[in-house]
Formats: C-alpha cells, structure tokens, sequence
C-alpha cells in the first residue's frame, strides 16, 4: 500500500494541492494524530521540491503559492524586513531586479542601498 509519505510526486500542480490540503488539515485537524500526520507530512515537502523536474519547481515561486518547504520564496517586503531578513540569511536572499518595472522608483531604493 502506497501511503502519501512515501508516495513521488512529479508535478508542481499534485504538489502544489497536497500542500494546500495539509495546511487545512494542520490548521484544523480532526484529532491530534491528524495533527501528527499533518506535520510529517508538511516535513517532507523539501525533500518532494527537489525531486521535481526543474521545470516543474518554478511553478512553485509564483507569489499566490511561494514559501513550500524547500522552494523560493517570492515577495515584496518593507525595505526594514528585507533588511533584517539579509542580515539574518545573507545567502538565501536576492533581489530579483528583472522584476523591477517600476523604474522611476528605483532612485529612493538605491539612494536607501547606498547610505
């Protein structure tokens, strides 16, 4: 019998819906060992992101759906929290300047970067 656990997952979208369900069933679960299952369940999305296909894992940066275990997380944050979120994991944060479209506001930022 093949359990969720141990299941593979091969698409962003069978991944993406997994996850939407076990955050419902976290968030209210039926009992404590739904709880249970619940969270080893969530503990196993980083592993199931790196075993898709690169083209399937960026599905999962889209801004409605970012922030599964193991993939990017895409947002817009105050300059503050970006801030202190680089000081904290100066590895694991970039900015992704080709989004950048707003280019008339572009100064103020730069002027804030450059202090």
């Amino acid at each position: 019998m093949t359990t969720v656990s141990t299941s593979r997952w091969d698409d962003a979208a069978s991944l993406i819906g997994l996850h939407e369900t076990v955050l419902f069933l976290r968030a209210y679960p039926a009992s404590p060992k739904v709880a249970q299952l619940a969270d080893s369940t969530l503990a196993s999305f980083s592993w199931w992101v790196a075993e898709l296909p690169e083209d399937q894992r960026a599905e999962l940066s889209e801004p409605e759906i970012s922030g599964i275990s193991g993939s990017s997380l895409t947002a817009v944050f105050t300059y503050e929290v970006a801030q202190r979120l680089a000081a904290r994991h100066p590895r694991n944060v970039e900015i992704a300047w080709d989004c950048y479209d707003e280019a008339d506001r572009i100064g103020p930022l730069l002027a804030r970067l450059l202090r």
